[in-house]
């Protein structure tokens, strides 16, 4: 998942107020009151976990906010971990057992790990400073935890929270850091930057072992399951669709300014969210538009769960998390 353009401001609006607060924190899964989705309000954040099952929202219910899970089967919220502070961003790890959020606190910002079973804060990342690009992406075998701020990307050893691997970005100004994509083995990850390049990143070495040069601006970058297929969304609004074992360019649609790619567990459909409200899903390897949604505002965040039926997203306008079932046109 990707780091978005002009989503920073959407978030200072909703979360800034709490920025002057502390942390607070208590695991809600015994005797929870009978939420339903439409009850979270003022949500800042969504992210399904990787079986697809629960949805974790960051928003406010009853004038409590925290992190919220919506349980997709029942479709009811079945705990939450309470959270004084604004939420910036959640992200699950693969075995569903953690979440990372970025956290506004008094002080700056915030890294936290948490037990989603017992709700226990494992650990914590300070930043000095209003930082509002943070983002986290956990490997996929579980090993490690990247941060991205910025030009630099930091990964963490899970296992005792030591830094094992640092990137800096410094060719340039424009050298910024849009996006970032694990490889399937969790060896080391893609970096897309405002340079029109991608480079890949090598934990072992802590070094640069390729980078591939772009006609197109990078705003976010998606792997497939299938850990072959990389799709490249642009500020162009051009996608590009390409095999990384032939080196080839598979497809290329063509949107508009591309916020946010997830691609469905079949390898075939992806969902772009775009600058202006659309969702389009797509048939990426023949090009075929399936559905389009347009939410009607700009989206600030989404998340579409692991077998491309459903997609959370968070219009900044209505500050809400919107259920949406997504319908193939292909019939899929």
């Amino acid at each position: 998942m990707g780091i978005e353009y002009m989503r920073y401001y959407f978030r200072l609006l909703i979360i800034g107020l709490f920025a002057c607060l502390g942390v607070f924190i208590t695991a809600s899964q015994d005797n929870m009151v009978d939420y339903a989705l439409e009850d979270v309000q003022d949500v800042s954040a969504v992210a399904w976990s990787s079986n697809g099952t629960t949805l974790a929202i960051a928003g406010v219910i009853d004038e409590n906010r925290g992190i919220w899970f919506y349980d997709n089967d029942s479709g009811r919220i079945t705990g939450n971990i309470a959270i004084s502070s604004g939420i910036l961003s959640i992200s699950w790890n693969s075995g569903g057992s953690h979440i990372s959020t970025m956290l506004w606190v008094s002080n700056g910002t915030q890294h936290t790990i948490w037990d989603v079973e017992t709700g226990d804060m494992v650990h914590t990342i300070e930043y000095d400073g209003a930082v509002s690009d943070l983002e986290s992406y956990w490997s996929p075998n579980g090993d490690y935890l990247a941060t991205v701020i910025s030009y630099s990307l930091s990964i963490w050893n899970t296992s005792d929270w030591s830094l094992e691997s640092e990137y800096y970005s410094a060719v340039s100004p424009a050298d910024y850091i849009t996006s970032v994509a694990w490889l399937p083995d969790s060896s080391g990850m893609f970096i897309a930057t405002e340079e029109n390049v991608i480079r890949t990143w090598d934990i072992s070495s802590d070094s640069i072992i390729a980078e591939q040069t772009l006609q197109i601006t990078p705003t976010d970058i998606a792997l497939a399951p299938n850990g072959d297929t990389l799709a490249i969304g642009s500020i162009e609004g051009t996608i590009q669709i390409i095999s990384l074992s032939t080196d080839t360019l598979i497809q290329e649609l063509n949107g508009q300014v591309i916020h946010r790619l997830d691609w469905a567990s079949d390898n075939v459909r992806l969902v772009s969210v775009d600058a202006y409200g659309n969702i389009i899903e797509w048939d990426a390897l023949n090009g075929q538009m399936l559905n389009i949604i347009k939410a009607g505002g700009s989206i600030r965040n989404s998340d579409w769960n692991p077998d491309g039926t459903i997609i959370a997203i968070i219009a900044y306008f209505g500050t809400r998390a919107d259920m949406l079932q997504v319908v193939p046109l292909s019939g899929e």
